[in-house]
């Protein structure tokens, strides 16, 4: 009787029946049982446990012969991520008669209903003169937003509201009849989700209206159908199934346009799978069936779209992958017929364990086969075999001595080269290379600081013969000389391309780590050739002898600033030839992020050879602790025009997030003739988003 008695009013605050309980534990200061009455009364800290139930109560009472529960004084129940509080209640022979008053449940999430009464009903338990939300309650000040309802239903998976009004600050914002949404418990249940709505200057003004299909606890399907005034219907949708070894996901869309009157769409589809401990299989596709449609609905602004699949796998000290890789160019200034498929591409490298000196052994192999659809063919394959031995000094000087051969083969399809416009043919050559590279660093150690000064020398020696005609190059464009690559062996990408002679690569860095100011780096560093080779070019920074300076700045003194800022410097005239600043100062509210890029270029692409200088600014101020304006603009000082403009009023709490704004692109693609958007964005917590 006392387990019936406890299992009872567990029922009552998880709102389920369970076909079998785990035992209860009941703890009491006392417990007596009326054998006239049929009555079990316990008293003075009751505590009734089950599974990771708790259930507390100063007084409780069972009715043996009616089979009710009376507990008063004060009833709370603890679950996982859930907590109940109830001044009294009162619960008949089933779950249709219970009563009880002024019920408080903190949900998981944050999320809390606060309810005046509840009753049971034959279709369940209703609770009277609700207040839902996801907002701290503090009772000195207004909710952000909270549901108000006259009655709610909570069946464990959906939250139901009858005549409900949305308050916000404690107005009432929107009346809703019904209104429903998942347990903030549940994590996937079919239905509507918030829609997303506003007006573009592309397609005039819109609303989506997603609906979520929950296919299983691994698998679910998103219909986001798109009404627009001025395009029609832009049928869209979201596919993920998730698996124990991997997963799949796929988006997708669809639209007969109304102003050119053909079908347009995209399908993206990226997936893994873990095939066991060593091998894991992966597939990305991305299609469009044109160049701007991508842009012009605000699905992606890439400049190309990437399709490959492939094999790898990761054991002990080797790696091995087998891709193909597929391009589709977005770009108006690229002839379709320049862009290859690659496949096979084969990539291998397995590091020996080191001898008893600390050297060790390295093998790479990697292979591509490029084909065209003027069908050319270009077939390459690369071996690299390296010895490389580490050494320590007793007084901290880092030396490391790396000695490298490299083979290469081509094979060539009707392609041009220099000496033959229409060549098919093999070609071979070895590329033996030399380094060894110093460090020493010198640490300097305060009460409030430390600081390290670590200069570095390396020498490079390689052969001469690298640019021979009967070699293209196609993946070695667009070197960048910079920080980063100072002390790279081969400063080209790719494999068609090699840095030959020998040259001597210096730099030093600096770093300071305070208890106080946080973080600062400094580095600088140049490359000095020994023999003049004309093999990078201009305004690359390696084009002779002598290289550009090239350096950083890393300033983060404190959490609210975070600079990095990096450079290459003419050598004789001390130039800037690339500039690059990013900066965020402030705090989440009041702040101001910088991004600015100078870049004098190179013509070795032969796409576009002119300097390029951009900036993107975007700043906020907050008018309180929660409200702020936002502003963002992108410039391009190259031809004195502006890119992007726009800005607007937000607003950020515990539980809800609002973005009211406007946005203003201004480039323009062939059918795409830039944007004007006007967004409403509310983030209800909980709840879901509304808006864009």
């Amino acid at each position: 009787m006392i387990k019936k008695l406890f299992l009872l009013s567990v029922c009552l605050v998880s709102f389920a029946s369970v076909a079998k309980e785990p035992p209860i534990n009941i703890t009491a200061d006392s417990i007596t049982f009326d054998h006239n009455t049929g009555r079990v009364k316990a008293d003075g800290g009751v505590e009734a446990t089950q599974g990771l139930s708790i259930m507390s109560a100063p007084h409780l009472e069972y009715d043996t012969k009616r089979s009710e529960l009376i507990a008063w004084g004060g009833v709370t129940v603890k679950r996982p991520n859930e907590k109940f509080s109830l001044d009294s209640v009162v619960v008949g022979k089933n779950m249709a008669n219970i009563n009880a008053e002024n019920l408080s449940v903190d949900m998981g999430d944050g999320a809390s209903i606060r309810a005046t009464k509840i009753k049971g009903t034959d279709s369940g338990i209703v609770f009277e003169d609700i207040s839902y939300t996801a907002c701290k309650r503090d009772p000195s000040c207004s909710l952000t937003w909270e549901i108000r309802a006259n009655e709610l239903k909570r069946d464990g998976e959906t939250v139901q509201y009858y005549s409900a009004w949305l308050e916000m600050w404690g107005l009432p914002i929107f009346y809703m009849p019904y209104l429903s949404h998942p347990d903030p418990s549940i994590k996937h249940k079919s239905g509507f989700l918030f829609p997303s709505f506003g007006t573009s200057s592309e397609l005039g003004a819109y609303i989506e209206t997603p609906y979520h299909i929950a296919i299983s606890n691994s698998e679910s399907l998103i219909l986001k159908p798109k009404f627009t005034s001025d395009e029609g219907i832009n049928w869209g949708g979201e596919h993920e199934k998730k698996f124990s070894f991997g997963e799949i996901k796929t988006t997708g869309s669809y639209t007969n346009e109304d102003s050119i009157g053909h079908d347009r769409g995209h399908v993206f589809s990226y997936s893994k799978f873990n095939l066991d401990d060593v091998w894991r299989a992966y597939g990305n596709i991305e299609y469009a069936t044109d160049d701007t449609y991508l842009r012009k609905y605000d699905i992606s602004r890439e400049a190309y779209l990437h399709n490959d699949v492939g094999i790898e796998g990761l054991s002990n000290r080797s790696y091995f992958a087998l891709k193909l890789h597929k391009f589709q160019d977005m770009r108006s200034d690229v002839d379709d017929d320049l862009v290859p498929e690659v496949f096979p591409m084969v990539h291998f490298n397995r590091v020996f364990e080191p001898n008893s000196f600390g050297a060790y052994w390295n093998v790479k192999f990697d292979s591509s086969s490029l084909k065209y659809p003027t069908e050319e063919e270009q077939h390459k394959g690369s071996l690299n075999i390296a010895w490389t031995l580490p050494y320590i000094t007793s007084y901290g000087l880092k030396l490391e001595t790396k000695l490298s051969t490299r083979g290469d083969m081509y094979h060539y399809k009707n392609v041009t080269l220099p000496t033959d416009p229409d060549y098919t043919g093999t070609t071979t050559r070895i590329l033996p290379q030399g380094s060894v590279k110093a460090e020493m660093p010198f640490i300097k150690v305060s009460e409030n600081s430390t600081q390290i000064l670590t200069p570095t020398m390396q020498l490079v020696s390689s052969a001469n013969d690298n640019f021979n005609d009967e070699i293209l190059n196609t993946d070695s464009t667009g070197t960048i000389f910079d920080d980063s690559n100072v002390f790279e062996e081969n400063r080209y990408i790719g494999l068609d391309r090699a840095e030959t002679g020998t040259r001597i690569n210096y730099g030093i860095n600096w770093s300071s780590f305070g208890n106080d100011f946080g973080k600062i780096n400094a580095f600088v560093g140049q490359t000095f050739r020994l023999n003049s080779i004309d093999e990078f070019p201009e305004n690359s920074g390696l084009e002779s002898e002598l290289s550009d300076y090239v350096g950083r700045l890393m300033f983060n003194p404190t959490k609210w600033l975070d600079a990095i800022y990096r450079f290459r410097m003419d050598k004789d005239t001390f130039e800037f030839e690339r500039n690059e600043l990013t900066l965020k100062a402030g705090s989440d509210i009041n702040y101001v992020y910088l991004d600015y890029v100078y870049d004098q270029k190179n013509n070795e692409t032969g796409i576009d050879d002119s300097a390029s200088e951009e900036g993107y600014i975007q700043g906020s101020i907050g008018l309180t602790n929660h409200f702020g304006i936002y502003v963002m603009d992108r410039y391009n000082f190259s031809n004195s025009s502006q890119t992007m403009v726009g800005g607007g009023l937000q607003y950020t709490d515990d539980c809800f997030n609002m973005k009211i704004g406007y946005r203003k692109e201004y480039a323009k693609d062939r059918d795409y003739q830039g944007e004007e958007k006007i967004y409403i964005n509310f983030i209800f917590k909980t709840l879901g988003g509304v808006g864009e």
